[in-house]
């Protein structure tokens, strides 16, 4: 019985260094896994370990209890007359030994209950970091407003690759957010704009102010036109004229300037970065240094009651095709009001009080004329 004992306590300690052994390789299998797989996988081991070191545990039980009965009929049998329950049965040596096997396996029992508790601690504090970090990068005014940044910052075909990559190749697909991305309601320009800036808004103070006074703030807050640069473009470029931003902002009444070829649907035109409240244009009459060397002073009046300021209707339409939009007439250039040199004050009315982009044209497309002035500041 004893040599049973002994090779159970021998199959055991066998059985129970295998199984570390797999622990271990398990552990090494899903090294390329995040951490709380890692764990998973390795408390399910320990729950294996232990339901095995409790069936060994019942088995050597069996033993020693078969033991200790037979023990007691060896005893009775040899002092005959004697009550057995009053006979005192002594532990043999080799059971009180260290290395007994009921012992064993009980440690190695706790041993991995200590485990399984370490591993659950640490699972539970990885969640806890898991979502203090989810709470730092939470949709703030300002994360979203630094995403939308980083969006304008992206062409329009690489908003489609990011979208359609995030579909394909996204290991799990949240569906719930790709459908609302796809069928979002795309706002105008001039709502963007102001949805921008009521987030700024929260950023700054809160969610104080009802949303109908952060859309008036937002209404008075757009931004002057006066000394912010734009970029001036013309349908052609008369040669000779400079053409640029800073001919036409200098305050040099008369002199160039900006001015196109003689044509139909000539131009010219300022736009801005964003959207400006703009309430009149200055423009000027060619008349000094290289407008009187050509000759512009005595082919006539450019800048008469058919030329007209005019924004896009719609700045997304605008963007999408600036030839098939539609234009809305804005201001109209009124030459018997001239000032000094030759400058003429044109009112401005913006349908929204705001717009990007302002043209000077010709109302008659089909008309071949020049289009020409040596001022355009907005204000």
């Amino acid at each position: 019985r004893e040599s049973s004992l002994n090779d159970l306590w021998i199959c055991s300690r066998e059985n129970k260094m295998d199984s570390k052994r797999k622990r271990n390789r398990s552990s090494k299998d899903v090294g390329s896994a995040d951490e709380m797989g890692v764990w998973d996988v390795e408390l399910e081991g320990i729950r294996a370990n232990i339901k095995k070191d409790l069936m060994r545990f019942d088995a050597l039980l069996g033993a020693r209890q078969e033991s200790l009965r037979r023990r007691e009929a060896l005893l009775g049998a040899l002092v005959p007359g004697e009550p057995t329950h009053k006979r005192k049965a002594t532990m043999p040596a080799h059971l009180k030994h260290p290395q007994d096997p009921l012992r064993t396996v009980g440690k190695s029992i706790g041993s991995d209950i200590d485990h399984a508790v370490t591993i659950a601690k640490l699972k539970s504090k990885e969640l806890e970091g898991k979502e203090s970090r989810l709470q730092v990068i939470s949709a703030t005014p300002m994360f979203r407003i630094k995403l939308v940044d980083q969006l304008e910052s992206l062409s329009p075909y690489q908003v489609k690759a990011m979208l359609a990559s995030y579909i394909l190749e996204e290991r799990v697909l949240d569906v719930s957010s790709a459908y609302k991305l796809m069928a979002a309601n795309v706002l105008p320009h001039t709502e963007l704009r102001a949805s921008l800036f009521t987030r700024w808004m929260e950023n700054a103070v809160g969610d104080i102010f009802p949303p109908n006074l952060v859309r008036i703030i937002y209404e008075y807050h757009a931004q002057s036109p006066k000394g912010v640069e734009f970029k001036l473009e013309l349908s052609s470029l008369y040669p000779s004229i400079a053409n640029s931003y800073a001919s036409v902002v200098d305050g040099k009444h008369g002199y160039p300037g900006a001015a196109t070829n003689r044509g139909a649907s000539q131009y010219i035109q300022a736009v801005f970065p964003e959207d400006v409240f703009a309430t009149k244009v200055t423009l000027s009459q060619p008349r000094f240094g290289v407008y009187a060397e050509q000759g512009w002073p005595t082919e006539g009046n450019y800048l008469h009651a058919h030329m007209v300021i005019e924004i896009p209707k719609s700045q997304d339409a605008y963007e999408a095709d600036s030839k098939t939009c539609e234009w809305v007439t804005v201001g109209r250039v009124r030459s018997d009001e001239e000032l000094e040199n030759g400058a003429i004050e044109v009112p401005l009315e913006l349908p929204e009080g705001h717009a990007r982009v302002f043209r000077l044209w010709n109302e008659d497309r089909s008309l071949n004329t020049y289009v020409v002035t040596g001022t355009f500041e907005l204000e």
